[in-house]
């Protein structure tokens, strides 16, 4: 019996895990479907954030990413962020860092950022202001951007 009870919560605990989603926030204020999307390749596994304009370049941009189902848990996955085609945006000052107002506090942005492009489709306006992640950075291609402010990668 001891056994059995033992492997009910070893599966518990793994399906829990199974079931996080990761999740890409903006938190400075810009619109979903208007201003930006989240984007995703079910082929690939890969999602990330496409800006589609910038209404209020004061506004600055920030992104995290993170698990939903546990706070404790490390900062999740953002895969790219780039801008549409067919479109022209500058003004942009992006960080990709955590939301320490959040609770919990999240105190990275990301746990990777594979592909990142400001200057395809921007202006030399463009700015990655901040980036604080975990893990990898540029695994999957393009890291790009007119000018950069402070790299954080531990």
């Amino acid at each position: 019996m001891k056994l059995r009870i033992t492997a009910l919560i070893l599966l518990a605990g793994a399906a829990s895990y199974a079931l996080a989603r990761n999740v890409i926030r903006e938190w400075g204020g810009h619109v979903l479907h208007s201003d930006y999307q989240i984007d995703s390749d079910p082929q690939y596994g890969d999602y990330g954030v496409v800006i589609r304009s910038n209404p209020h370049p004061e506004v600055p941009w920030r992104f995290e990413a993170y698990k939903d189902d546990d706070p404790n848990q490390p900062p999740g996955d953002i895969d790219y962020i780039e801008i549409a085609d067919g479109v022209t945006v500058g003004d942009i000052h992006l960080s990709v860092i955590g939301d320490l107002s959040h609770v919990p506090p999240h105190l990275h942005g990301a746990a990777q950022l594979k592909a990142f492009d400001l200057s395809t489709n921007g202006t030399s306006t463009n700015k990655l202001e901040e980036l604080d992640i975990t893990g990898d950075f540029g695994e999957l291609g393009v890291l790009s951007a007119p000018s950069a402010g402070a790299l954080t990668i531990v």
